[in-house]
């Protein structure tokens, strides 16, 4: 016969995973749970960050994933999930960010964020520059809640594609 005991087993697991996958597999194991790619809101992943190996399940291991974010984040959320995946070449991916320009350009150019699909949205005002700057940024849709620029750069960001850049709500 043949027996194979995982209680206290590492495990690396491969592919996409979720909080719920993640738990299940901590019901199995007291070792540590190495993940190679999670997908998941900014509220499961501080979760998930914070477990800790207990009398009945594992660790989980965050430094070596690729970490996708569900929803809506700022930079200062931003950068408390980049740092729960700090291996070289290890990406946080956003699917939709709110902040200040700075803020946003800063996580641009922030080693591991990824927001070249995100949903971006300034809370502060900016500039037809500064619109096409973020527009550049992703390829996701940029809201602008407040516009201070001369009247005909103002025209220009009407311009734009309302798939790409949209101020329809915004404060002039």
């Amino acid at each position: 016969d043949f027996e194979v005991e995982i209680n206290n087993a590492s495990i690396n697991v491969s592919g996409d995973v979720d909080k719920t996958k993640i738990d299940k597999l901590r019901t199995i194991t007291t070792g540590d749970i190495t993940v190679e790619t999670l997908t998941e809101s900014k509220e499961n992943l501080a979760i998930i960050n914070a477990y800790e190996a207990g009398r009945s399940e594992g660790d989980v291991i965050l430094t070596n994933a690729n970490i996708n974010v569900t929803n809506n984040v700022n930079k200062a959320e931003a950068d408390i999930i980049n740092a729960y995946n700090t291996s070289a070449n290890k990406t946080v991916s956003l699917t939709s960010l709110t902040d200040t320009f700075e803020h946003i350009k800063t996580l641009q150019n922030t080693d591991g964020i990824v927001m070249t699909s995100a949903a971006i949205t300034t809370t502060d005002e900016v500039s037809f520059d500064d619109a096409k700057t973020l527009n550049d940024f992703t390829d996701g849709q940029v809201t602008l809640n407040k516009v201070a620029d001369s009247y005909a750069n103002i025209q220009n960001i009407l311009g734009l594609n309302d798939s790409e850049v949209i101020m329809s709500d915004a404060s002039i």
